[in-house]
């Protein structure tokens, strides 16, 4: 059908013929009303998966407005900072609330306070890093990226107790080129939104563990209208359904 809703039905020398029989002017054709109707949604009854949101445990930035004398907001000693020793009890805490629940996989954010509360948290579980996780507004410096060797030199005596369970961390897969300054033509938050909709098509996983941000939570929680009624806490997860399309519904 091309535009006005003539319909070709066959080609010649001089160009396309035409038959005027088949025009309709503001009038689907009864085709292609019957070919929508047999259109199914390629996401209906695809199975949920079970996702856990769980903000990581309370960091140095979360403690306090001021560091060595310095406000938050421009302290360099905020840059990517650690977890205070609250929030490391509340990392170590976060077993509790999976004693009956079967993890297929632990996903975390490469900062700091995200990936030592998922190495506390979640001890006898192999850890994938995805990177669009990462916490929004890097104009503070304890939402400042770094590279992934001085997170690891920073948390090494966490990763280095997991070495019995024979567990990994995959910083690798996943990683942007030019980390920890990536490059991207999309919004964090549709950054965000593209995570969760490859952890539904990419993965095989049907129990995810997400250790990530308030705000990366709160943007995943939203509305259309960018509302969230959810004020995440930390080290408490959020159970939710992760739909076909990407999506997040809160299991209440």
């Amino acid at each position: 059908m091309l535009e006005d809703g003539w319909t070709p039905v066959a080609t010649t020398s001089k160009g396309i013929k035409f038959n005027s029989l088949e025009r309709s002017i503001n009038k689907p054709s009864q085709t292609k009303s019957i070919v929508q109707a047999n259109q199914k949604d390629p996401t209906e009854n695809r199975r949920d998966k079970t996702v856990y949101l769980i903000r990581h445990g309370q960091s140095v930035g979360n403690a306090t407005n001021t560091f060595g004398g310095a406000d938050r907001n421009t302290s360099d000693h905020l840059i990517d900072c650690g977890l205070t020793e609250t929030g490391r009890n509340q990392a170590l805490d976060i077993a509790k609330f999976f004693t009956d629940v079967t993890i297929d996989l632990v996903v975390s954010s490469p900062m700091t306070r995200a990936l030592n509360t998922a190495v506390l948290g979640f001890p006898n579980y192999d850890i994938l890093v995805h990177y669009n996780l990462r916490e929004f507004g890097c104009r503070i410096p304890e939402n400042v990226p770094r590279p992934m060797n001085e997170v690891l030199k920073d948390i090494h005596a966490d990763v280095q107790a997991r070495e019995k369970h024979e567990v990994t961390i995959d910083l690798t897969s996943l990683q942007p080129k030019r980390w920890p300054n990536p490059h991207s033509s999309i919004s964090r938050k549709d950054e965000v939104r593209n995570a969760f909709q490859w952890l539904y098509t990419n993965r095989q996983e049907q129990t995810i563990v997400v250790v990530c941000h308030y705000n990366v939570i709160r943007s995943l929680l939203s509305d259309n209208l960018g509302r969230c009624s959810i004020k995440p806490k930390n080290g408490i997860p959020i159970c939710c359904l992760l739909k076909a399309d990407g999506n997040l519904v809160t299991v209440e």
